[in-house]
């Protein structure tokens, strides 16, 4: 018996077709692990024949129809489970919630009586197997995950040297901070004699105060003991505009977090990173939505502890998008001739 494992979008009619016998009783055809309801993405089920009373050179025919009678997409899986066959059905959006027939047809050369099949219906589709079933689009799909091939994962792993940082805090007062607008580099900058007293140190978290003018930054940039780049701009409010203003021995209170650089050549750890690349992830049916890895302690044999290292959501990025309408419109899909004068337009490019 010949398979006709093409994908199936076009419209055929079989429900239409009159046979000779109609397998209501699944004597001949078998279905089985089908979804009591069909939902938006990939399903699937499972095909059975007793090929002894089939034509061994027919095909058999397979359609889903939604209920507005628009065709459902099929394929069927190139391997044998068991005895089985497994039917892919793929909901797409387009297609209608509500009561789909399910319809297979094939061509009998005799019955379980081994009676032979009237003249008028040998070598033409003469049996029906035919079932009603949902389509539900906002069901979440629960399907069990089949893949057409078996995913592979491959990993490397990663490991950089990084100090063991041992913070230390300070805090400065002066009075003698002066702070600028500067036209060469686009900064505002500010100066006092000794405003940084760790030198050989690396500063983090370095904030600053001006009380009497009401003024408070972090510090983006050390340049040097002396000398500093504010975050924000120091600024006033004159005849309803604002100015950037200058100011000069100021008093101040600055304070930040360091640590020595010794500490940098004495102590180091290494930290290790892992890269996962995992391929062959389409399924027949099911959808992989996430994939979480988990890890196991080797260094305590009895632990049978695993834990959850991390969890990412796989979502399929679809660019060809028109976001200037209230939902956004998946362009990508040429649903109907209008969807396509719509948001594409055609230019001829050099002949």
């Amino acid at each position: 018996m010949i398979y006709d494992t093409k994908r199936k979008s076009e419209y055929l009619g079989l429900d239409n077709i009159d046979v000779y016998f109609n397998d209501s009783k699944s004597e001949y055809i078998q279905v089985f692990d089908l979804p009591e309801i069909l939902s938006l993405g990939k399903n699937s089920f499972l095909i059975s024949f007793i090929s002894e009373y089939f034509n061994s050179e027919s095909d058999i025919k397979i359609e889903i129809l939604d209920i507005e009678r628009n065709p459902i997409t099929l394929d069927i899986a190139q391997y044998i489970e068991g005895k089985t066959r497994r039917v892919n059905i793929t909901v797409y959006n387009e297609n209608i919630s509500g009561l789909a027939t399910i319809t297979i047809l094939g061509s009998l050369k005799k019955t379980l009586k081994n009676k032979s099949i009237p003249e008028k219906w040998k070598n033409l589709y003469n049996i029906k197997w035919q079932k009603n079933i949902l389509i539900d689009k906002a069901r979440p799909n629960v399907s069990q995950i089949r893949f057409y091939e078996t995913p592979t994962l491959n990993c490397n792993i990663l490991s950089k040297e990084t100090p063991d940082i041992f913070l230390s805090s300070s805090i400065i007062t002066g009075n003698n901070l002066k702070g600028w607008w500067d036209n060469n580099t686009n900064n505002y900058k500010i100066k006092s004699k000794n405003m940084f007293s760790c030198s050989e140190g690396v500063i983090q978290h370095c904030n600053i105060s001006i009380p009497n003018l009401e003024f408070e930054s972090e510090i983006d940039d050390i340049i040097s003991l002396n000398k500093g780049v504010l975050h924000k701009i120091y600024t006033i409010e004159k005849n309803n505009q604002i100015q950037i203003k200058h100011f000069i021995n100021e008093a101040f209170t600055m304070s930040y977090y360091y640590y020595n650089n010794n500490d940098l050549e004495d102590i180091n750890n290494s930290e290790d990173y892992i890269n996962f690349n995992i391929e062959k992830l389409e399924t027949m049916s099911g959808r992989v939505h996430n994939i979480k890895v988990y890890v196991k302690n080797d260094s305590n044999p009895s632990s049978d502890e695993w834990k959850l290292l991390g969890d990412s959501i796989l979502e399929n990025k679809d660019i060809l998008i028109n976001n200037t309408k209230f939902t956004n419109q998946y362009i990508g899909h040429f649903y109907t001739q209008s969807w396509v004068d719509e948001n594409w337009k055609l230019e001829i490019y050099n002949n």
